[in-house]
Parts: C-alpha cells; structure tokens; sequence
C-alpha cells in the first residue's frame, strides 16, 4: 500500500478509503488533519465507533493536552465525534450533536468520527447557527434576564440545581447554565448587569474548577 503522503498527494480535493482497516482509516485522517484538510471517518456500528474514536484520539499529535483543557469547547478541538442518538429524548446527546454541528458550521479543518445513522437524519442548513448563537464574555453588559428568556426559547430547562447539559439555573446574582460543547456548566456571576465572574464547575460537587473569559451559547 502506498504511504500516506503518496495518497494525500495523489487527490486534489477528496479521497474515500473504504476497505483498509479502521487503524489505517484513522491514521490516514489524522495526517490529513495535520495538513489542514479536513477528515471523516465512518463507522458501522457502535463498536467500529469507539474503536476509531480511541485511535483517531491516539494518533492526533497534542489532542491529550487539548482534552484535559476544560476550558475548551468541542469546536476549537481537533476531533469531534458524533454522539450515536438510540433516543431521541436522550437531551446529553442531542448536546453533543448540537455541538459538533456548530463545529461543522466554523468550516475548520478537523476529524470528525461518526457511525454511519449520523448519516441519516436531515439536518439543519449550514447558516443556522448565524441567529442561533449567543456569545457570552467577561465585563459583557447584559442582563441575566435576557440570557434566560433567549436559553428557555432555544429549549434550555431552568431547574433548582444544573447537573445536565440543556439546564440552567439562576440563584441571585449566580447564573449556572449547562451550554452544548462544553465539559462542565458555566457559572457567571453578575454585577448589575455585567458578568463580573465566568467559571467552570463541577455539576456534582458544585465547586469551581476553571475560570474562563467567554461562552458560547446555542440551542
């Protein structure tokens, strides 16, 4: 078999690997990745899927370092995976398609592993996200109000404690909101309507872990 180089310089544009093993498939990918091309890898089924996620997270130089970065949202991540949906109720997963569809959105070159029903559900267009999104920074002047009415309309569920992606709640001048494509809810703390403190924490301690300067917020 040619080496990798030779195949990525032999396309222009794309090239579909069909037959080789998932460990080729994915090391193949990652060096498209690194040439800034961008990569899809399908699975079959749920076991083709975690085998090319731990492989593809093996091979792709710096992806440890950028997994146990908290602050950092699935679409500045060099892999995305596609969450399989077995229900269509199951709100974590729906987050996690949310999220990797936002990434798709940025246009970014990066690998993306799917099974192969990510493939068959109809999806939004590519420009939903441009009146979806809501970015949130620190010092920002906006009123908690206003980020709950447009989170509740975008699907969100205001409950008494976040512990899943999709909640949010509000307890005085504390917002903790649970945004799709980040690893842990958000804690923002307001002074009048400026968001004075913007944090990590963790759903079940409900300590903080990790400060951080934005968020962005979608559906």
């Amino acid at each position: 078999m040619q080496d990798f180089d030779a195949i990525l310089a032999s396309a222009e544009n794309r090239i579909f690997l069909e037959r080789s093993g998932m460990a080729t498939r994915c090391r193949l990918a990652c060096q498209a990745l690194a040439e800034e091309r961008s990569a899809v890898v399908v699975a079959r089924n749920r076991e083709e899927l975690h085998t090319a996620s731990a492989l593809a997270r093996l091979f792709i130089p710096g992806l440890s370092a950028a997994d146990l970065d908290l602050a950092l949202p699935v679409w500045e991540r060099p892999l995305v995976v596609m969450p399989r949906l077995r229900d269509l109720k199951d709100r974590d997963r729906w987050s996690g398609r949310t999220a990797a569809l936002y990434a798709f959105a940025q246009g970014r070159p990066r690998c993306v592993v799917a099974s192969m029903d990510s493939l068959i559900p109809r999806y939004m267009p590519r420009d939903f996200f441009a009146s979806r999104s809501l970015d949130l920074s620190l010092g920002m002047d906006l009123s908690p109000e206003l980020i709950i009415g447009q989170a509740i309309e975008w699907g969100y569920e205001r409950v008494g404690m976040v512990t899943r992606p999709g909640e949010l709640a509000r307890r005085g001048d504390i917002l903790d909101i649970f945004a799709p494509g980040y690893s842990r809810p958000v804690r923002l703390e307001f002074f009048g309507d400026a968001i004075e403190e913007m944090r990590l924490f963790d759903a079940e301690s409900q300590r903080s872990l990790h400060n951080v300067q934005e968020l962005t917020l979608l559906p």
